[in-house]
C-alpha cells in the first residue's frame, strides 16, 4: 500500500482529490477518443461515397468536410487539455489544412474561358471545371481507356455563361 500512498496521497482528502483528477483526465480521453472515431467514420464514409461513385459535388462534400473539420478540431482541443501546450500548434496545422481543402472545394470557382462545345474525345478529368465531372469522366473513358462510349459533346460553363449573359437571364 506504500506506492499507493505515494501516488494518492496519506489522507482520505487527499486521495479524493488525486481520484477526481484522473477521472477527470480520463473523462477528456473518452472524449478525445469519441471525437476521433466520430471523424474517421466520417472520412471512412466519405471513400465509401467515392469508391462506389456516389460522390457528389457541391454542398454536400462541404457539409461533410465542415463536419469532419469540426470532429478534428474538437480532437485537437482534448488533445490539447490533457498533452498541455505543446500540442497547440495543431490548431494552425488544422487551420492550414482546411484552407487548402476550402481552395479545392470552392464552389464559386471562376469560370475559365473554353471552348463551347468539346468533342468527348478531347475530355478527360482535367476539363471537370469546364464541363462537369460526368462528362469529363466519359471523355476520359473514350479518350484514355478506349472504351466504347457514344459519339458525343459537351458544352462547357464558359459556353453556358456566355448564352446566359447574352440572353439577360441572370435577373430572371
Amino acid at each position: 500500500m506504500g506506492w499507493l500512498s505515494r501516488v494518492f496521497g496519506h489522507s482520505d482528502s487527499q486521495r479524493l482529490e488525486k481520484l477526481k483528477a484522473v477521472q477527470e483526465k480520463f473523462s477528456l480521453f473518452r472524449e478525445l477518443l469519441d471525437r476521433h472515431n466520430y471523424s474517421l467514420k466520417l472520412i471512412s464514409h466519405l471513400e465509401e461515397k467515392q469508391r462506389g461513385g456516389h460522390l457528389a459535388y457541391g454542398t454536400s462534400i462541404w457539409d461533410e468536410f465542415v463536419n469532419i473539420r469540426e470532429g478534428v478540431k474538437e480532437t485537437i482541443e482534448r488533445i490539447i487539455e490533457l498533452g498541455g501546450t505543446d500540442y497547440i500548434p495543431l490548431r494552425n496545422q488544422l487551420l492550414s489544412i482546411s484552407q487548402e481543402i476550402e481552395q479545392s472545394l470552392m464552389i464559386n470557382r471562376p469560370i475559365v474561358k473554353d471552348d463551347y462545345i468539346i468533342p468527348l474525345h478531347q475530355l478527360n478529368k482535367n476539363k471537370a471545371d469546364s464541363v462537369g465531372t460526368k462528362n469529363a469522366n466519359l471523355g476520359e473513358l473514350k479518350s484514355i481507356l478506349n472504351l466504347p462510349v457514344p459519339e458525343g459533346f459537351a458544352i462547357s460553363a464558359w459556353a453556358y455563361q456566355n448564352f446566359i449573359k447574352a440572353n439577360n437571364l441572370n435577373d430572371k
